[in-house]
C-alpha cells in the first residue's frame, strides 16, 4: 500500500468511527429526553455504523421513559432480528431491551420457541418466545432443515420477571424473555432431526 493509499485508509476509518461516535451520541439522546417521534433517522445511522454494539452497551440500565418506549417498540417489531444480529451479544440486548421498551405487566405465561438443537444444548436460547404453539413448531422445523442436528421445540411456563416486554406484531404474539431466569429443566415438546442430505 502506497502512502496515499495508506493516508486515504486512515482518513476513512477516522471518519466512519467518527459518523459511529455521532450515531451513538444521537440514540443516547433519544433515550434520554424521551423522543420517540423521530427514532428513523437516529436508528438508520446507527445501522448504517454497525453502532448498535456501542450504543446499547452505553445504554444499558438505563430507564428510558414511556414515550421514547413505545417508539422503540414498533422498530423493534420490524428490525429487532437485524437489530440482534448486529449487536451479537444477546445478553447485552436483554439488559438493553429491559430499559427501552414497555415494560411487561401480566401474568406468567406458557410459551413455546423453535430453536436449534445447538442452541438448546447449550442452553443459549434466543429472546423470542410465542404463546402459539404452531408458529413455534414453524420455526422448530425450519431448523430442520437449516442446523447440523436440527431443531427442537420448547415449552415453558415463563414467570412474569422473565418476561421483558410484549410484542404483538405479525400474528406472532411474540414474548422477549431473559434466559437467565427461565425454569429448569426446560421440556422439549418435539424434536425434529434434519433429514440425512438436508441442506445447511
Amino acid at each position: 500500500m502506497t502512502s496515499d493509499a495508506a493516508k486515504t485508509y486512515r482518513q476513512k476509518l477516522k471518519n466512519e468511527r467518527r459518523r459511529r461516535s455521532e450515531a451513538i451520541k444521537g440514540f443516547e439522546y433519544a433515550v434520554r429526553i424521551g423522543n420517540g417521534d423521530r427514532l428513523g433517522p437516529v436508528l438508520s445511522a446507527l445501522a448504517a455504523t454497525k453502532g448498535y454494539p456501542g450504543a446499547f452497551r452505553r445504554v444499558r440500565g438505563t430507564d428510558a421513559p414511556i414515550p421514547f418506549r413505545e417508539g422503540f417498540l414498533g422498530y423493534w417489531a420490524h428490525d429487532g432480528e437485524h437489530i440482534r444480529g448486529q449487536i451479537n451479544d444477546d445478553l447485552l440486548l436483554i439488559d438493553a431491551l429491559k430499559g427501552l421498551l414497555p415494560p411487561y405487566a401480566g401474568p406468567d405465561m406458557e410459551l413455546w420457541r423453535g430453536e436449534s438443537h445447538f442452541a438448546w444444548a447449550r442452553r443459549r436460547y434466543g429472546l423470542s418466545w410465542t404463546s402459539d404453539r404452531e408458529v413455534a413448531t414453524d420455526f422448530a422445523r425450519m431448523n430442520q432443515q437449516w442446523t447440523e442436528k436440527g431443531g427442537v421445540l420448547l415449552q415453558a411456563r415463563v414467570p412474569s420477571a422473565a418476561i421483558i416486554a410484549h410484542v404483538s406484531d405479525f400474528g406472532e404474539e411474540e414474548y422477549l424473555v431473559d434466559r437467565r431466569l427461565l425454569p429448569r429443566p426446560i421440556v422439549v415438546a418435539a424434536r425434529y432431526l434434519r433429514p440425512a442430505g438436508g441442506a445447511l
